[in-house]
């Protein structure tokens, strides 16, 4: 059941997962990023709209302005949601290497990552820098207090939306390229803590880097 969980209720794949979309050339492409070693790390791309007529399932449609469609994963975890203790050097290579097989590569801008990949540790460079060499930038995502609540309530709207089939307000989206995101989200648990919060000891790491979006 959905009790219990965050986005349970609010969640149907019938609606939120696409099989394909062909994205216009004025739509926005950005990257989200939350760094892991040994816990997973996530990154997310991003199409938003802006009100321009799509392809979707082979259907022309237009989605509401600033909707959002999820169009690739990259999930930094073993077959057992392990992280897979990567450097920062190589998570730079590997978010390189799956721009350029997905053809994003050119196309895709910085977008909010966790703050701590821009910290200095003395006589290192931050984790951001090492990126920077593959050409991968972000920027820091917001860590002010309540924005978690925003992000998790903003999320639930989006959702919401979408199921009604809201034409005022904006959607998301999910490809089904983004297999850890679908099968993760409707699972996630609330937090017993705070109503407005999953559970941080769940695996939130795709819901973080969505979150920060």
């Amino acid at each position: 059941g959905d009790e219990g969980t965050a986005f349970g209720d609010v969640w149907d794949a019938d609606v939120h997962v696409i099989s394909s979309i062909t994205i216009p050339a004025s739509w926005h492409i950005d990257r989200s990023h939350d760094y892991g070693f040994s816990a997973p790390g996530a990154t997310i791309y991003t199409a938003e709209s802006d009100g321009t007529e799509v392809v979707i399932n082979d259907k022309r449609s237009i989605l509401p302005r600033k909707s959002l469609v999820i169009i690739y994963e990259d999930y930094i975890a073993d077959k057992d949601g392990n992280g897979l203790r990567l450097s920062p050097i190589e998570i730079g290579q590997r978010i390189a290497a799956f721009e350029n097989r997905t053809r994003l590569r050119g196309r895709v801008h910085a977008g909010p990552a966790d703050a701590s990949i821009f910290d200095y540790i003395a006589g290192f460079a931050s984790i951001h820098d090492y990126y920077i060499q593959n050409g991968v930038r972000f920027y820091k995502a917001d860590k002010r207090t309540g924005s978690r609540e925003r992000g998790f309530l903003f999320l639930r709207q989006l959702l919401q939306a979408t199921k009604n089939r809201d034409p005022e307000n904006p959607w998301i989206l999910f490809t089904k390229n983004c297999t850890n995101l679908i099968s993760q989200l409707p699972e996630l648990p609330l937090s017993r803590e705070n109503p407005s919060d999953v559970d941080t000891e769940a695996d939130d790491h795709l819901y973080d880097a969505l979150r920060y979006r």
